[in-house]
């Protein structure tokens, strides 16, 4: 499967099944949600306990987008189903785990900035308070918001360059039981990116953020318009528009990348067995190896290749 067909593919798999989309958009909106908002609403709710199922919901969103790269491994059509509860609030904290474990740079140059400029620490809790949808994306917030100078190019450069890595390790373990150490296996990691191509790793990131940036763009062009169309009302619908976007534009794109991490991952399974001499081409099954085949049937020198042209 080439970039194209992976994107196809992607762009259609969110909208397969509404009611797990829009579900998966209420978590998110849960997730997302600003606890100063929550306390306004249930004022009879302590603070420790809105702390804790805004957490519980994270992990859960974090488990749901492991769910749909895990199942897209297998080649399953469909978002998967919300079950098994308790295990997607294991996996969801496992990805985050992986994700703090590649940004311990940043997250070292962010400990330094914190120490050095005290000051900063009441955006380092604003930026918490609104718990973004992962660990990885709160960490980027605050090398963003805290950090200058050379650090802040630093930062971003690692970032710009592990995160694709980063997020090949989380489509590794799903691909082995989810089991954690995997996620740290550079080796198996890094043959398995030089089996599917470095070159295409970075064709398949670059066209995977264009989207999502424009998919971004667009529910942001969504919620200008209505704000004009309204401005005259004087109506503050901000917080609704917001909601908005938290339900249907962000798991949309979370959908759309999950799948096309796992349809990049398992791209460098298709293996072929090219002939020199009249151009014909087998694809390896499971368990074959190309040192099983000494020539083509027209007497021609075979070829292996990861990948054919059609």
């Amino acid at each position: 499967m080439n970039i194209k067909q992976i994107v196809r593919d992607s762009l259609r798999y969110p909208l397969l099944d509404w009611k797990k989309f829009l579900f998966f958009g209420i978590l998110i909106v849960i997730s997302e949600t600003s606890l100063n908002y929550f306390t306004s609403i249930l004022s009879n709710v302590s603070i420790p306990l809105l702390v804790v199922i805004n957490f519980i919901v994270i992990f859960l969103v974090d488990g749901y987008y492991f769910k749909i790269v895990k199942s897209s491994l297998s080649n399953v059509l469909k978002p998967p189903e919300f079950d098994d509860w308790k295990i997607m609030f294991v996996n969801g904290v496992k990805i985050s785990f992986v994700y703090i474990i590649y940004l311990i740079p940043i997250i070292l140059i962010i400990i330094c900035f914190l120490i050095l400029f005290p000051s900063t620490i009441v955006t380092a809790i604003n930026i918490i308070e609104y718990h973004p949808l992962s660990a990885g994306k709160m960490i980027q917030y605050m090398l963003w918001y805290l950090t200058g100078g050379i650090w802040s190019y630093i930062g971003t450069v690692y970032l710009v360059i592990v995160y694709p890595i980063m997020n090949v390790a989380v489509a590794h373990m799903a691909c082995h039981d989810s089991k954690i150490g995997t996620a740290f296996k550079f080796r198996e990691i890094s043959n398995k990116i030089n089996e599917v191509g470095w070159k295409d790793l970075v064709i398949w990131y670059i066209v995977v953020e264009i989207i999502v940036f424009a998919i971004s763009m667009m529910g942001y062009l969504i919620r200008l318009f209505f704000v004009v169309m309204v401005l005259h009302f004087g109506m503050n619908i901000n917080p609704i528009l917001g909601i908005l976007d938290l339900l249907i534009i962000v798991p949309y794109y979370a959908m759309f990348f999950a799948r096309a991490l796992a349809l990049f991952y398992i791209s460098g399974n298709e293996k072929y067995l090219i002939c020199e001499k009249c151009g014909g081409y087998y694809e390896l099954q499971s368990g074959e190896s190309p040192e099983d085949f000494q020539e083509c049937e027209c007497g021609g020198k075979l070829k292996y290749s990861k990948k054919i042209k059609k």
